[in-house]
């Protein structure tokens, strides 16, 4: 495990502390638009929402039975 103190350069670690700032505090990485098309088709995306909310309401009603 390493430890360290800030003011403190072991390893390289200097080059996580010298870039920290620029993905902190929320840690996004920003993506801009680039020229590709969009070929995702609305059909294919309908689909693939209504599984991930299908998978939260079952994982939503499993809770709710633990809880119970």
């Amino acid at each position: 495990m390493l430890e360290m103190s800030f003011g403190e350069v072991h390893n390289g670690c200097w080059l996580v502390l010298m870039y920290f700032t620029e993905y902190g505090p929320d840690y996004s990485l920003e993506i801009s638009p680039s020229c590709r098309p969009d070929r995702n088709e609305s059909q294919h995306l309908e689909r693939v929402i209504g599984t991930i909310k299908g998978n939260l309401h079952d994982n939503n009603q499993n809770l709710t039975k633990r809880s119970s």
